[in-house]
């Protein structure tokens, strides 16, 4: 009767482990960015970084989705440390003038490393701002009045990248934007290109808004707003109703 038992007992250790999942991994990559003269996709022994990139890491532990967004540093570098269990990505926003010459997303299963090359075609460097007023027309005159700002709201970023879109609503969010007296100010370092912006755990609903910008209705009844954007400051004053 004894010897039954051990089969029994490795039989429920076996079903405990597969109900926990596997186990998350550990890991520290490092990515970097710089411009690639000679158009090969190599990262060369001596090459110009390119600071004050978007680098923007993407990863799942058993089923919920986590994001990091950061700015590459003057050598062209950012890091990212972070536990994962099945996925993990990391994708770049092209800076604005440049073309791509390797792929601007990358599969960090099992890497320590990634570089991102760009060809300069009409390089800019001036790096974007995109400022957003969201206001309430309280007293229906058809204006903005002081007073009528929207404080204390939680907005999410959605980057557009070519082949994918990266941003959404994740578990945790380092890159999401708080207003301040009722402004969202959002650095974009050296890209161009369109975000979305997410209303988060707010009540709000849209139904217009000033030029530029679209809105967006989900099947969910999440209500975003997508913003063209280029070097320097891009101002946008949503109202919401």
């Amino acid at each position: 009767m004894k010897m039954k038992r051990i089969p029994i007992f490795f039989g429920i250790l076996l079903i405990a482990i597969l109900a926990c999942g596997p186990s998350t991994k550990d890991v520290s990559v490092n990515i970097t960015t710089f411009v690639d003269e000679s158009g090969k996709g190599k990262l060369p022994e001596t090459y110009k970084p390119l600071p004050n990139t978007l680098v923007v890491a993407k990863w799942n532990i058993h089923g919920s989705m986590f994001r990091e967004v950061k700015l590459t540093d003057q050598n062209g570098q950012a890091n990212f440390s972070i536990s994962y269990t099945h996925l993990f990505d990391v994708s770049v926003v092209p800076p604005c003038g440049y073309y791509s010459t390797t792929p601007l997303i990358w599969d960090m299963t099992g890497a320590e490393e990634a570089e991102f090359g760009f060809w300069p075609s009409d390089p800019n460097d001036q790096l974007s701002h995109v400022k957003v007023l969201v206001w309430e027309d309280l007293n229906s005159s058809g204006t903005r009045d002081p007073q009528e700002e929207i404080v204390n709201e939680k907005i999410g970023v959605t980057f557009k990248i070519p082949n994918g879109v990266v941003g959404n609503d994740f578990a945790k969010d380092n890159f999401v934007q708080e207003s301040e007296n009722g402004w969202f100010d959002i650095n974009l370092g050296n890209s161009c290109g369109t975000i979305s912006l997410l209303w988060l755990k707010g009540t709000l609903a849209t139904n217009s808004v000033s030029e530029p910008g679209k809105i967006n209705d989900d099947e969910h009844g999440n209500v975003s707003i997508e913003i063209p954007y280029a070097p320097g400051e891009t101002t946008i004053y949503w109202e919401i109703k």
